[in-house]
């Protein structure tokens, strides 16, 4: 079952709450309520033990069980499903048995959206509103998880039908689904603004400019410009599938889009590129593609992302204990072995 945060929003001390402490003329007024509000809130208490009594028959959670991990006997537990009368410091402790958010065990209702973690720790890409700090800035701003995947994984997924695999990508955000992310901060008044990453590739070893254990976010929605690090999913002709590749994109006619307009005809507008491992020099491990290498220039030669986000450990030992990549690398290597076959050095 997905396990929900219960985290509050961090509110810094100020003048203003240092004030609600001391009597006097800046005193604030209190707020006005009405019977029907008034009504409700009180009403709150005595329905969290319905609440409790659902999330437990939800999840499969025995009085027995639930009393152990919160330290209580069974009736106690029997007394909270009855009247919700839980004391007040055991209450985060038992929303998170639950699965449940403080605000939603105590309200029945969720203060904003709210991140999912599996029991593997794997986020789920959701976003969640942060309340900006209106001494400090009055945009405020959500955070989006973005999916990290393997090299090979995408070589995999994208050997036969690359464009199920992009669809896939960005319907991450829409269809949660358990895969281990990265959370990005976004603007949240420029959440349809193109650009914003739909995968994450992690670097395992160093390159000319890009550092192992680089963490790389893609976007699929805006066309390479010149100079970009980009991915591209290609089928030559005479090869059965598709294969990828990436780099530094430079057109063969080294002209830059003219205007976003031209976004989605980028294709027809340059006549090949080369996808650079270095940024500035020629190298012979850059690969070129041009028109005639292809038997459908538009539909077996097209980019599946641009690296429009990075981010990175710069020491290795935060590094080692928080991404994994040497074991992914311990891995990796191991799947080089060259493993004898029937018969192997039989004279």
């Amino acid at each position: 079952m997905p396990r929900r945060h219960t985290g509050q929003p961090y509110l810094p001390y100020s003048d203003a709450t240092h004030r609600l402490t001391q009597p006097g003329k800046d005193m604030p007024k209190h707020k006005k309520i009405s019977k029907t509000e008034e009504k409700h809130l009180l009403a709150l208490t005595h329905t969290m033990g319905d609440r409790i009594t659902q999330a437990m028959e939800d999840q499969g959670l025995s009085i027995s069980w639930l009393a152990n991990k919160m330290t209580v006997v069974d009736r106690t537990v029997s007394d909270w499903r009855k009247d919700g009368n839980v004391s007040t410091h055991r209450i985060p402790l038992l929303a998170q048995y639950l699965n449940q958010t403080v605000e939603y065990l105590m309200t029945g209702e969720e203060a904003h959206p709210f991140q999912r973690i599996t029991e593997d720790d794997n986020v789920v890409q959701l976003e969640r509103n942060i309340e900006p700090n209106l001494s400090l800035s009055s945009i405020g701003s959500v955070i989006r998880y973005v999916g990290i995947y393997e090299l090979d994984e995408v070589r995999d997924a994208v050997k036969v039908d690359p464009w199920s695999w992009l669809e896939t990508v960005r319907r991450f955000a829409k269809q949660p689904a358990e895969r281990t992310c990265l959370g990005i901060s976004l603007n949240k008044d420029k959440l349809d603004q193109p650009g914003i990453p739909h995968f994450v590739l992690q670097y395992l070893i160093d390159g000319p400019s890009i550092k192992r254990g680089t963490y790389l976010g893609y976007a699929s929605d805006i066309a390479p410009a010149r100079g970009k690090f980009c991915i591209f999913a290609m089928k030559k002709k005479g090869a059965e599938y598709f294969n990828f590749a990436n780099g530094y994109y430079y057109p063969v006619n080294n002209r830059l889009l003219a205007t976003t307009s031209m976004g989605d005809e980028y294709q027809n507008q340059n006549q090949g590129f080369v996808l650079q491992l270095h940024p500035h020099e020629p190298s012979v491990d850059d690969v070129f593609c041009m028109p005639d290498d292809f038997v459908d220039w538009e539909k077996d030669c097209r980019v599946l992302g641009v690296a429009t986000w990075q981010t990175q450990w710069l020491d290795e030992l935060g590094m080692k204990h928080h991404t994994g990549i040497f074991e992914r690398l311990d891995r990796i290597y191991e799947g080089r072995r060259i493993r004898p076959q029937k018969g192997f050095g039989e004279q």
